[in-house]
């Protein structure tokens, strides 16, 4: 890969394995969440939620559960959605605000940076 980026952005291993196989540079920082990736020495990462401790965590997930719930069982009541579109849209929705959540990490001079996602 010839693109030149500032940071990737991975939480999966296999992934960012394959693409160093394809030749991105194994010196740009890995931003992730991942624990296997955080955990080995040979990948020049970052952890995305350095600036977090258990309490954070534990009221985000607190939180996330109580809007998941209650998208499933408001949607669940009308008549306008089947059981398991309801249960879809739910588990969507949990992983949207995973996904604000991550980056929301990104302090501001990271939002100007090339990453490779």
């Amino acid at each position: 890969m010839k693109k030149k980026y500032d940071y990737i952005f991975c939480d999966s291993f296999s992934a960012l394995m394959h693409f160093y196989k394809i030749g991105i540079n194994k010196s740009i920082p890995v931003i992730t969440s991942s624990p296997k990736i955080l955990s080995l020495k040979n990948i020049n990462s970052i952890d995305l939620y350095k600036n977090w401790n258990t309490d954070k965590f534990k009221k985000f997930q607190k939180s996330i559960l109580v809007f998941t719930l209650e998208i499933f069982k408001d949607l669940n009541k009308s008549k306008s959605f089947t059981r398991e579109e309801s249960l879809l849209a739910a588990i969507y929705s949990h992983r949207y605000h995973n996904f604000l959540l991550k980056t929301a990490q990104l302090n501001g001079n990271l939002k100007k940076k090339k990453f490779f996602l």
